[in-house]
């Protein structure tokens, strides 16, 4: 499924992902508790999920 926009796009996983997916594939995370690592791509404000080429990816902060 393709993007547009970085808004189209969420976390694959609902803890500590390492990928992106379309926001219509992503899981419902309301009541899902996660640890507070800092273990992937996405945690801490490393990154976040974005439309990268067509599809959605993770874009870095790390700039």
């Amino acid at each position: 499924m393709r993007c547009l926009t970085n808004s189209e796009c969420a976390p694959a996983i609902c803890c500590h992902p390492e990928s992106c997916v379309p926001k219509k594939q992503a899981p419902y995370c309301k009541e899902i508790m996660c640890t507070s690592v800092c273990a992937g791509p996405l945690d801490c404000g490393a990154g976040y999920c974005g439309c990268v080429r067509g599809k959605c990816g993770i874009i870095s902060n790390e700039n």
